[in-house]
């Protein structure tokens, strides 16, 4: 269960703060992971975006870069969905008293502020 600092209700919208935890520090890292493989994907476009051919992005090292940033995004929306049922829903739930609510969430790593929409 996430231990919640702060609670600001807003109409379609509720923001809290949750204490550092396992859990966070799983879904930090795979953000992590996940922007660092970006940042070389955006660098390899921006080196070869002059190039004759496409022949950077045919070659096996960038295919297999591109296939392992595939499976850390799927394996970041399975946690991130994992952690938003079994830790958010809950909160969420109490929060607006209504049962099976539809909800977005997203998490700000620095502040460890949740924002809920609904």
């Amino acid at each position: 269960m996430a231990l919640i600092r702060k609670v600001k209700n807003m109409k379609n919208q509720i923001t809290f703060v949750v204490e550092e935890n396992d859990d966070i520090n799983k879904l930090r890292s795979m953000n992590y992971d996940i922007e660092t493989r970006m940042a070389v994907v955006d660098r390899l476009f921006t080196n070869h975006k002059d190039d004759a051919d496409s022949s950077v992005f045919d070659s096996v090292p960038y295919k297999q870069y591109s296939k392992e940033l595939q499976e850390a995004y799927v394996s970041y929306d399975i946690a991130k969905e994992n952690y938003g049922q079994s830790v958010l829903r809950p909160i969420v739930e109490e929060k607006t008293g209504k049962k099976d609510i539809s909800f977005d969430w997203n998490l700000d790593f620095q502040t460890l502020e949740v924002t809920v929409t609904l």
